[in-house]
């Protein structure tokens, strides 16, 4: 049932977060502090989302949403949030594209690519889904010997790199 779909997405997101999203009393349901936290980003990325399946419709064009997403967003950012984009446009087909960037949209047949930065697609319009920030974390053995750094002195220090490749 679909209330069973969305409740397990729900657990998926929790499961994800490492956190409790919601609380849950009997049928009432009301979000956590985590979930208050993480709500803007996700009502916004969601409604963007839907807007395109709106106007897809109205404009009587196709039936098929073809969305091309990186590996990085796609089970962990895009799965969770499929179930609500499906009930809320049962009539459109989404076809999802996992795929590095970058990708040629007009080549691909691709009409919505979800990406990281704006450097790849100059010449479309975008909208901003989330902002992420990517910063520094350190072990506290590492911040008592070293004490907390000025970034800009932290050049010789040994770091756990994460190569995302060229486009990054």
């Amino acid at each position: 049932s679909s209330s069973a779909a969305v409740s397990q997405q729900i657990r998926n997101l929790e499961d994800w977060f490492g956190k409790q999203l919601f609380m849950r009393n009997g049928n009432r349901i009301a979000l956590t502090d985590a979930g208050h936290a993480i709500y803007p980003q996700t009502a916004h990325a969601l409604g963007e989302i839907a807007a395109v399946g709106r106007r897809m419709l109205e404009g009587g064009l196709r039936t098929r949403l073809v969305v091309s997403v990186p590996f990085s967003l796609a089970e962990l950012w895009l799965a969770p949030r499929l179930a609500v984009l499906l009930e809320s446009f049962p009539q459109v087909a989404i076809d999802v594209r996992v795929e590095d960037d970058p990708v040629d949209l007009v080549r691909q047949n691709i009409d919505l690519r979800i990406s990281y930065g704006d450097y790849h697609y100059p010449a479309l319009k975008m909208v901003r889904l989330v902002h992420d920030e990517v910063l520094p974390v350190a072990s506290p053995d590492f911040w008592q010997r070293h004490g907390a750094a000025d970034l800009a002195d932290m050049h010789e220090s040994h770091f756990i790199h994460t190569n995302w490749g060229p486009n990054y």
